[in-house]
């Protein structure tokens, strides 16, 4: 007789300790999935707002230990003491390693959307808690007698098990515990603690922790400017590395016209292929480098000492660079500063201008502006000055992109070299630096 009760209590323990395993997941789950919801959001906005990523990740650390200190809050979290204090140093310890890697820079090197596994880490962990703290057959009889309304009948059975009496009195008991305790009788009885809120909150905080996965975290401009550089640049290397190639199997890269510039390319494109971040902000210098070196080519092309061959394949090597320099501006995007140093200042004009002075204008005046007066000119000689006229006379060919890419880089050689006064440097930047 006392053996069955014992098989009642055991087979209601395993019952109830899985109701209770269950309920602890659906606490630890929900608990870790409120706070990725920060920590994540905060890590979205760490790369350009760092305070505010900061507070954002610190809203669970807060929380934590706002549970920590107050007894009456712990007891509203869970039941059991384990859960009560694992509610409280769940988001105080992972608010405040937060905060560390957003204040550090830590974490830019740990990927925002492996935050979301913290949910069934929190879970199985208050699982296992639950687990290793199995309730006794003392406790399993008076939750049962408090939850099915037994009057205590189960608890008095096990204490006249345990105290080993069988006199007929503790017969009876247990016959009745036996009777009330029975599987039909307690198939309609509910021993779950938590009602549906929990349910509803660990919905709710997983869909709101899910939301936060497809948000790409902000990156500081500067960190996005040499993603692009490193992008930019490699694939510039290896298309100038494959042009210097096919001008050594041609045999035209050895003439001794040309060779200290094949060589400063060569040097050149290795830099490009490389493309340390560090030079992304002097991306512009490798593309007056280019142009510069282009233009020795072309030089070398005009002065007419190479045999006809090999002028006729540097004109073709110099226009796909003068293309890959297009290429190279137009991919690092429109922002482009060129800065001047306050020593690099020219000097201003001896003769102040007549005209009344505007804050914020200046008028300018290229002497090339009277080659568009001009009618263009008929003689296309090789040997005839086409200074201007071959561009003029092409404009309507060349893509409005390829064209303003190629005067955005000539705008930045000229800054560069300092061929532009000193009073109309930043004019010529802004103008420059606008989407057209």
């Amino acid at each position: 007789m006392a053996d069955q009760v014992l098989t009642i209590l055991s087979r209601l323990r395993r019952r109830i300790v899985a109701l209770r395993t269950a309920e602890a997941a659906a606490f630890g789950a929900t608990v870790a999935a409120l706070v990725c919801v920060f920590v994540m959001a905060g890590w979205v906005l760490a790369g350009r707002y760092a305070l505010t990523a900061t507070a954002v990740c610190a809203v669970p650390l807060l929380g934590g230990l706002s549970a920590a200190a107050s007894r009456r809050l712990r007891s509203r979290l869970a039941a059991e003491l384990l859960l009560r204090w694992y509610g409280a140093a769940l988001p105080a310890g992972i608010g405040a390693a937060a905060v560390a890697c957003t204040l550090t820079g830590a974490y830019a090197r740990l990927p925002k959307n492996a935050i979301i596994l913290l949910i069934p880490a929190s879970a199985a962990v208050a699982a296992a808690l639950t687990l290793l703290r199995r309730p006794s057959l003392r406790a399993v009889a008076a939750s049962v007698d408090q939850t099915a309304r037994l009057r205590e009948r189960l608890s008095t059975a096990w204490e006249l098990s345990e105290a080993g009496d069988d006199s007929a009195f503790s017969r009876a008991v247990r016959s009745q515990a036996e009777a009330a305790a029975g599987p039909r009788d307690l198939r309609g009885v509910s021993f779950w603690q938590r009602t549906s809120t929990t349910v509803a909150a660990l919905g709710l905080s997983v869909v709101a922790a899910a939301l936060m996965l497809p948000w790409q975290p902000l990156r500081r401009p500067e960190a996005a400017l040499e993603q692009r550089w490193q992008r930019v640049g490699s694939r510039a290397g290896a298309s100038l590395q494959e042009q210097l190639a096919a001008l050594e199997r041609e045999g035209v890269a050895d003439a001794a016209e040309i060779a200290p510039t094949v060589a400063r390319l060569r040097e050149l494109a290795r830099r490009l292929r490389s493309a340390r971040p560090t030079d992304a902000k002097q991306w512009s210098g490798q593309v007056v480098e280019l142009a510069q070196l282009t233009r020795a080519l072309r030089q070398a092309v005009d002065s007419g000492r190479l045999a006809p061959a090999a002028a006729r394949r540097l004109a073709e090597l110099t226009d796909a660079l003068d293309q890959l320099a297009a290429e190279i501006a137009e991919d690092m995007g429109s922002q482009v500063e060129y800065a001047a140093s306050d020593g690099s200042q020219a000097a201003a004009p001896s003769e102040p201008s007549s005209r009344p002075a505007v804050p914020g204008y200046a008028t300018v005046y290229n002497p090339d502006y009277a080659a568009f007066a001009r009618p263009p000119a008929t003689d296309t000689a090789p040997g005839s000055d086409t200074g201007e006229q071959p561009v003029i006379a092409a404009a309507g060919q060349v893509p409005f992109e390829q064209a303003w890419a190629a005067a955005r880089r000539r705008a930045a050689e000229a800054i560069s070299r300092r061929d532009v006064p000193a009073e109309y440097r930043q004019l010529v930047a802004d103008f420059f630096a606008a989407e057209r």
